[in-house]
């Protein structure tokens, strides 16, 4: 066998590795985005229901705990719950798959420089503390949003006393 035959041997075999590698890149970022999409629009759903439940219906409480609350205030609690699920989801699973393949892509075209460098450029044009910021501020607006509309209810919102 020839050098030039080993040569596109081991290219081929770059080009592959490279290519399986981008592909996971791709397919995390796919996960993220579904995950991301799906969650926020059912969290930002209920608070909308939330909100027309209030003023659809102002005088329907629920006791929890030995305290009458407004039901808005169930339906808030539930989507709370269901984005801090999709936070931990996100956050602590799949964005850290996808920033160790990342890392993996980044090394890889550092050792082959051959490659084009998609990981290495896209890196450098987004770093990690602004992805990272991104991901943080994602998560703020609805928590922040749905924490207020908690106190709101529950501090606001006090159930009328019929006699």
């Amino acid at each position: 066998m020839s050098n030039t035959t080993q040569s596109a041997g081991l290219d081929a075999q770059v080009v592959a590795q490279w290519q399986t590698i981008i592909s996971t890149q791709m397919h995390f970022n796919e996960m993220i985005l579904q995950t991301r999409a799906i969650g926020s629009s059912v969290v930002l759903a209920a608070y909308g229901a939330a909100a027309v439940t209030l003023g659809q219906y102002p005088n329907e409480y629920v006791t929890i705990f030995d305290q009458l609350i407004h039901i808005s205030g169930g339906i808030i609690c539930f989507a709370l719950t269901l984005l801090f699920s999709i936070f931990l989801m996100d956050v602590t699973y799949y964005y850290r798959l996808l920033l160790g393949v990342v890392q993996i892509g980044s090394n890889f075209e550092k050792n082959n420089p051959s490659l084009v460098a998609t990981t290495t450029l896209l890196g450098e044009r987004v770093s990690l503390w602004s992805a990272n910021f991104v991901v943080i501020i994602f998560y703020v607006i609805p928590f922040s949003v749905g924490g207020l509309s908690l106190w709101y209810v529950l501090t606001h919102y006090p159930p009328t006393v019929h006699t």
